[in-house]
């Protein structure tokens, strides 16, 4: 048997189902709205019981009671943005027209992403749309160790 709980203003639905526990947001504010989900979900809890509907192996329980068995897994959109500075700089520099930029500007360029791109190949967590002022001061020592370690990169802050 499923119950209501409004959480944040917002309805969810607990369940549960082979001894473990359930929670979805309805995300609805509409007590009707989330009335009438409460009578699907009992009801699709009651056929799985009954074996009318079967649940898919590896299936998450939630969306497939839920979506009245219908989906098997939360959908997930592929995202085409790239996770990591240094494959969004890679493919900067891919994509570049020939002859759109000066010669000096382009060399100017590459020698900046090369400078950049160490820093995410010794810590592949760095995330190129998340990289700003918060984590700036970590990317600045790291960027100093570096450069005393190796012999890469000219340190101009001596």
């Amino acid at each position: 048997m499923a119950s209501l709980e409004i959480h944040y203003g917002l309805y969810r639905i607990v369940f549960r189902y082979a001894g473990q526990k359930f929670c979805r947001s309805l995300k609805t504010d509409k007590e009707r709205t989330a009335n009438a989900a409460l009578a699907r979900v009992d009801d699709n809890l009651r056929r799985l019981e009954l074996g009318q509907l079967v649940l898919p192996t590896g299936a998450d329980v939630a969306a497939f009671v839920l979506s009245d068995g219908r989906l098997d897994h939360r959908p997930v959109l592929k995202s085409n943005r790239l996770s990591t500075l240094a494959g969004l700089l890679d493919e900067f520099l891919a994509k570049l027209t020939p002859g759109s930029l000066e010669a000096t500007t382009e060399h100017c360029l590459r020698i900046h992403v090369r400078h950049f791109c160490p820093m995410d190949r010794m810590n592949r967590s760095t995330n190129a749309f998340v990289f700003g002022a918060r984590n700036a001061p970590g990317f600045i020592l790291t960027r100093r160790l570096f450069n005393f370690a190796s012999n890469d990169f000219v340190n101009y802050h001596r």
